[in-house]
Formats: C-alpha cells, sequence, structure tokens
C-alpha cells in the first residue's frame, strides 16, 4: 500500500468526519510527497524516507513551515494506519521549532482608501452592476463577515433575509454555519450586486483568485504598505476589529466560537449586541455608489 491509497482510506473513513476544504488539504499534501520522493510502500516510510521529503522540500525552495505542515498530515495518515494495522510504527522525526512570520494585519484606515479607489478597478464587467459597485460591495461584506476567498465567491442572494436582516454563510473549510446580522447599510451593498443569473452575489469565475488579488491591488496604488492588501488579511482586519470590540464575536467571525461556545451562546444576539460598536468607514455606510452597469 502506498500513501495514496491509504490517504483515500483515511478521508473516506466515515469515523473520521473531515470536512471537504481538509480532505483536499490531505490529497494536496500527498501530491506533494509523491512529486518529491520515490513514492515508497508505507512499510518503506521510515526516518530516511522523511529526511528524503525534507530535502526535496527544501531543494523546490518551499519553507521549512511548508515542511512541516505536510509532515503534520502525512503523520495523521501514518498514524491512521498503525491502527488499522497496515504498518506496525510511526517514524518519528524531530523538525524542529521554526519561527513563524507574524500575520499582517492592515491598519483600518486602509479599508476606507480601498473604499474610495474602487474607480481604479477595470475587472470583472457584469451586466447587472458597475465594477465600482462589485467591489465596494465586495469590501463591505468581506469586511463584516471576515469570509475566506473562497466563501465569499459562494454567497448567494438567497443566503440574505431582508425581513429578518441577516445574512446565512457556510465556512467550506469547517462546514460550519454563519449568521450574521445585517444593517441597513450592508443590505444596500448587498442588494446591489444581486442580479446575478446563477444567484451567486459575486458571480465571478471560481478560478479567479489572482485576478480578485489584482483588482484589490489597484485599490491599494498610493498607499504606504509593504504589499498589496489580500483577502486573507481583510479576513484578519475583519477578525481582529470584532475582537477588539468582542472577544466572544471574534470568535464567532474566525470560527472557532461555532462548537461547544455556540452551544450556550446565540451568535446572531451575540454579533447583533456589537453592531453599534463595530466601525465601519462612513462612506461606506453614507456613500455608496450604486451605478447600474
Amino acid at each position: 500500500m502506498k500513501l495514496r491509497q491509504a490517504t483515500e482510506e483515511y478521508i473516506n473513513d466515515p469515523e473520521v468526519e473531515l470536512a471537504p476544504r481538509t480532505a483536499e488539504s490531505y490529497l494536496h499534501h500527498c501530491n506533494r510527497w509523491e512529486r518529491l520522493t520515490d513514492d515508497p510502500s508505507l512499510d518503506d516510510i521510515n526516518k530516511a524516507a522523511i529526511l528524503e521529503f525534507y530535502q526535496g522540500c527544501k531543494s523546490s525552495g518551499l519553507a521549512a513551515t511548508t515542511f512541516q505542515s505536510s509532515w503534520r498530515n502525512i503523520r495523521a495518515i501514518l498514524r491512521h494506519a498503525k491502527q488499522k494495522g497496515w504498518i506496525s510504527e510511526v517514524p518519528v522525526i524531530r523538525t524542529g521549532k521554526v519561527r513563524k512570520r507574524r500575520p499582517v494585519v492592515p491598519p483600518w484606515n486602509v479599508l476606507d482608501t480601498m473604499y474610495t479607489n474602487v474607480s481604479r478597478t477595470i475587472w470583472p464587467v457584469l451586466d447587472y452592476c458597475s465594477t465600482e459597485a462589485f467591489w465596494q460591495s465586495w469590501l463591505a461584506v468581506s469586511y463584516w463577515t471576515g469570509l475566506r476567498l473562497g466563501d465569499m465567491k459562494e454567497l448567494r442572494s438567497s443566503d440574505f433575509n431582508a425581513a429578518e436582516g441577516t445574512l446565512i454563510a457556510m465556512a467550506n473549510k469547517t462546514s460550519k454555519e454563519h449568521i450574521y446580522p445585517v444593517p441597513e447599510w450592508l443590505g444596500r451593498h448587498i442588494d446591489a450586486v444581486s442580479g446575478s443569473g446563477d444567484d451567486r452575489l459575486f458571480s465571478v469565475p471560481r478560478w479567479s483568485d489572482n485576478r480578485i488579488r489584482r483588482e484589490l491591488a489597484r485599490m491599494c496604488s498610493g498607499v504606504d504598505l509593504r504589499r498589496p492588501v489580500s483577502p486573507q488579511q481583510i479576513r484578519r482586519l475583519s477578525i481582529n476589529t470584532w475582537t477588539s470590540v468582542n472577544p466572544d464575536a471574534g470568535k464567532m467571525i474566525h470560527g472557532t466560537g461555532l462548537g461547544v461556545l455556540d452551544f450556550y451562546l446565540d451568535p446572531l444576539m451575540l454579533l447583533e449586541s456589537c453592531v453599534p460598536k463595530m466601525p465601519v468607514p462612513e462612506q461606506m455606510k453614507t456613500e455608496a455608489t450604486f451605478v447600474a452597469g
């Protein structure tokens, strides 16, 4: 048996219950293993094989943290294989501690500048809203919800309940359902992008991640930053800002609070109590320029 078969057995095991995104990551690390090693059988995965994988990662220019991430996933597969009786031992290797770079959270006022700079964007060209309105709405929804890039692209008009003032989203990575209060100003942003034929709020190709990052970079033009703001940095800004208002609210936005904590707390009630204190750029609330495409 090779690592590939063991990985597929693991992610399809009903007792494991992995989220789809997590299952994909295991296959991703398996692909890396096959690419950078001789792909030995499970019985032959020993310290020497792991060191070969490490050297392969290093020679390919991958960071030490990337190797450690892959090794954690592979080790989980090997532990599962041992439980199943497919191998007798899981190799132990000391990888040492790697200093991780501190995540960059953009200054809050950058969001205001980006909102002003939507006039610099050139994509997407849609028939139901202007490019500027698309990005105004993207920034507003992304900041308010803290959703990951992939989840932003899957948001649908039907997820928005105008009567109740709520927006529901399913996190693909964790399979957890998020519910957000929608103030009047955010509802206007959602309405502005609700005319797509496939019900998605942000109707762009699912493979368009680089295009999205490129347009965000256009909005950062002229801003004194080490690098343009990315979708992940907007998520960090959102989580940090909600956390500054209420630490439990930040956990709800991040997703870690949607477990034991939300058994005792009502996520919507908690977030609603924070809405008056949540800082939002004034022009995002009052000066949206929703123009037909």
